[in-house]
């Protein structure tokens, strides 16, 4: 359930800051706003998660997404290698964002079983 949940959110973060028409992607406040978007869903996901499971659902939920609204608005045509250079992009940054929210997670859990 997690992981249709975690597919569900990544797509509709990925449509609502990229894909919401021609020529509309291009604002630095749009993407950084989904980049944001990824990083705490990232992290949630993280939670419930393995940080590899997460980083390829999501990942893959957001490349389809992307490629979705690329294919219908790129007239040159080149719309695959974008979504080479977001798939690669996308499962690099949620590979660290996961990893050290699952790390910093692990410490907290080990710390906490320490102490009387």
């Amino acid at each position: 359930m997690a992981s249709v949940a975690l597919a569900a959110l990544t797509y509709v973060a990925s449509w609502f800051w990229i894909g919401q028409g021609p020529g509309k992607n291009d604002s630095p406040a749009q993407i950084a706003g989904c980049a944001i978007s990824l990083i705490v869903i990232a992290v949630v996901a993280s939670l419930f998660l393995h940080p590899a499971l997460g980083a390829l659902i999501g990942t893959l939920a957001f490349t389809a997404a992307w490629s979705v609204h690329a294919s219908a608005t790129d007239p040159t045509g080149l719309w695959p290698v974008g979504a080479m250079i977001a798939l690669v992009g996308v499962f690099a940054g949620w590979i660290l964002v996961a990893g050290l929210t699952f790390g910093l997670r692990t410490v907290v859990t080990r710390r906490r079983a320490i102490e009387p």
